[in-house]
């Protein structure tokens, strides 16, 4: 649920549980109103006490239309005396008096209202009823019934029920207070769990954000972020954490080119400095007249310019790879007969290897396929692998040949020979810059150990793969494999789906 409907929702509920409270409440408030007429609990619930008032007023006038015959015959009997207490006591429950006037003279009030008989103003006999007349006294006291009648002596009676209004403004001030209290607790209720529930959803995974971003910036990168949520702050903490694997990432990939590059030196500085010295050491026997006859000058000078020409070759390769690492090496794809290409390359390479009394020939199958590839970079693939397997022979006849299979868009191209082979825990490293299975490169075979990390690269961008299999002491395989041009048109692949077997 995105945030902006979470908070829609939390107004929306806000709003219900207001409405269905009120709601609640006005029912209550009525069931209160219809349960307590009777009753005379009328001090909590001012809707109560209207209608008690008003039940009230119906039942005084009856009472006093039944009780006009006794006072119009003696008002001071003992029978008037006891409907006039029997009367105070309904008239309290509802906050209210008595007054009866005979022609212009009180003679009869209730407690409520003793002390403000001189402030009261009273309807004369008879007199029509207006508006005015609802309150008798600044306010403060409302008439609620009026009966006029005549005794026998023909004197004017009058009977009033006057209502004290301040004590019904206390009982609703009061029940208002109550309400707002009650509203407000329970819309002070209804906002905390709502502003926990946003708390919960919104603020915690914001603080976890940011503590993830503290410790990526404390350098610590091993740790994860789970989804949150599915909103935009769960879609915030999948980008955070897609963020730290990509950064982790990158450090690892910065650390492993550190450490490449520091083993670059190394190995460069290593790897030149034998022939620097072997160069400065024949320098220095020219000079001090060592090479004292035309044939010993001529050997120095050779020894010289093959030294010059190693370091040459490995500060190529060494500037190869670097343009490869950088994509700043071109390819120049075309569709190539594997076949013809694989019968140049065997002649081209021949002589190198018969100049070992060797051979190298090509398994050729009965069909050609013709596969997309950059002769130029193809060839030094080739070339680096018979290369090494003759740098790496031990063998008084090296015997080099090449294979081909076809396996669905690609073909599969091996290079064999019968050379000394390389050790199990070495294969995992032959293709990493600089590897060789000699770890104190005190060895007499030449060369800078980039040819075969050169040849993987090569291979990756022509969209395939390379491995070596070997028996040591018994011989090594080389094994590369390159897209076949389809019929339909070329298709793309992933590197690993060739079977090595």
């Amino acid at each position: 649920m995105t945030i902006k409907k979470r908070l829609q929702m939390s107004y929306i509920a806000m709003t219900l549980i207001s409405m269905t409270l009120m709601i609640f409440l006005n029912y209550f408030v009525n069931i209160r109103v219809f349960n307590s007429i009777g009753e005379g609990n009328t001090s909590t619930n001012p809707y109560s006490m209207l209608s008690n008032i008003f039940a009230v007023q119906e039942s005084i006038t009856r009472r006093i239309n039944i009780a006009d015959l006794e006072f119009a015959n003696d008002p001071d009997s003992q029978e008037a005396v006891e409907f006039l207490k029997s009367f105070e006591s309904d008239l309290a429950e509802i906050h209210s008096g008595v007054l009866i006037r005979n022609s212009d003279d009180i003679v009869y009030s209730s407690d409520i209202i003793k002390d403000s008989i001189g402030k009261i103003y009273l309807p004369k006999f008879k007199e029509p009823f207006e508006e005015n007349h609802f309150f008798v006294s600044d306010k403060q006291y409302m008439l609620i019934s009026q009966h006029d009648f005549y005794l026998d002596d023909g004197s004017e009676y009058s009977m009033f029920v006057v209502l004290d209004t301040k004590l019904l403004h206390a009982a609703m001030g009061h029940m208002r207070t109550k309400f707002s209290l009650i509203i407000s607790f329970a819309i002070l209720f209804t906002s905390g769990i709502i502003t926990y529930f946003m708390h919960k959803s919104i603020a915690l995974p914001l603080q976890r954000l940011k503590m993830a971003s503290q410790e990526i910036k404390n350098g610590n990168l091993n740790f994860s972020i789970d989804p949150f949520s599915d909103d935009e702050i769960g879609e915030l903490g999948i980008a955070f954490e897609d963020m730290r694997k990509r950064l982790k990432d990158m450090l690892h990939l910065h650390m492993k080119y550190e450490k490449d590059r520091q083993n670059i030196i190394a190995n460069i500085s290593h790897d030149l400095k034998t022939p620097i010295m072997s160069i400065k050491g024949h320098i220095e026997g020219i000079r001090d007249g060592i090479a004292n006859s035309p044939e010993k000058l001529e050997k120095y000078m050779d020894i010289i310019y093959k030294k010059a020409s190693e370091m040459e070759v490995m500060i190529g390769e060494v500037f190869t790879c670097s343009r490869l690492d950088l994509g700043k090496v071109s390819f120049n794809f075309k569709d190539i007969d594997i076949c013809d290409y694989i019968d140049f390359c065997v002649e081209d390479l021949s002589l190198a290897v018969e100049k070992r009394n060797g051979t190298l020939g090509f398994e050729k199958p009965a069909a050609s396929p013709v596969v997309i590839a950059d002769p130029e970079k193809l060839r030094r693939v080739f070339t680096n692998i018979i290369t090494n397997a003759l740098k790496y022979m031990d063998k008084g006849i090296p015997k080099i040949w090449i294979t081909l299979d076809e396996c669905h868009e690609m073909v599969k191209i091996g290079i064999h020979d019968n050379g000394m082979g390389i050790p199990e825990e070495s294969l995992p490293f032959i293709f990493d810059r600089f590897y060789r299975a000699d770890e104190s490169r005190n060895t007499i075979v030449p060369g800078s150990g980039i040819g075969l990390a050169i040849s993987k690269q090569i291979i990756s961008t022509h969209g395939g793969d390379i491995w070596a299999k070997s028996h040591y002491g018994s011989g090594t395989s080389m094994y590369f494999t390159l897209r076949k041009k389809l019929e339909d048109g070329n298709i793309e692949i992933e590197k690993d789906t060739y079977n090595r077997g």
